[in-house]
């Protein structure tokens, strides 16, 4: 198969895939040059929604875990040991050992 020959003209022209990036920058540019306001509005728009989506996710992760903490605790407190007169008191928790189970549901419900 012979060979073909390029002429000194096409070797001058730029090929196709340097045409269409460098077309496609320019494009690109002039646009974001027309439309610079409405690009800044957006991304401002934008980074405070992601900001705002990561606070309140924190937040509510750490109500979320104050919840478990407080229904771990009256759970505890409900199910605690009986304080029986003369006895040791049980190790010091933080919980309440009181007389009777109904005082100890009582006192887990006003928790």
């Amino acid at each position: 198969m012979p060979k073909r020959k390029i002429s000194p003209k096409e070797l001058k022209r730029p090929d196709q895939f340097v045409d269409f990036w460098s077309r496609a920058s320019a494009a690109l540019s002039n646009y974001t040059s027309s439309h610079m306001r409405a690009l800044v509005v957006s991304m401002t728009a934008l980074a405070t929604v992601v900001a705002g989506s990561i606070a309140l996710s924190q937040l509510s992760e750490r109500r979320s875990i104050k919840a478990a903490e407080a229904l771990d605790r009256v759970q505890r407190m409900a199910n605690a040991e009986l304080a029986t007169p003369g006895a040791t008191p049980p190790a010091d928790d933080g919980i309440p050992h009181l007389g009777t189970e109904k005082e100890q549901l009582e006192a887990a419900l006003r928790s």
